[in-house]
């Protein structure tokens, strides 16, 4: 395979970290069928750098069960949400 020819990893890992999902030809486009963690991390920090949270979709009046993670000065909030259920972030400051 040319080096034209290789798949762009970090715009599946953009679309993965987007959607949710890739296809069975994007997956089969991935080495050993696997997503390399730092590529799809690197792909959220995108979102995040962008939107100020991840996933970008979520929002406070948004039904969501999950972890949104968000840009807070230093660093992320995790905040756990369970729609109808009013949560506190919990401040990670990486270090």
């Amino acid at each position: 395979m040319a080096v034209s020819d290789q798949p762009d990893i970090s715009k599946l890992a953009r679309k993965l970290a987007e959607r949710f999902h890739l296809n069975v030809m994007e997956r089969a486009l991935l080495p050993e069928g696997k997503m390399p963690w730092s590529t799809f991390a690197n792909a959220v920090d995108a979102i995040i750098a962008e939107c100020g949270r991840y996933p970008s979709q979520w929002a406070d009046d948004t039904p969501y069960s999950g972890i949104v993670l968000e840009s807070v000065p230093g660093g992320y909030s995790l905040r756990p949400t369970v729609p109808g259920l009013v949560s506190n972030p919990c401040d990670h400051q990486p270090g």
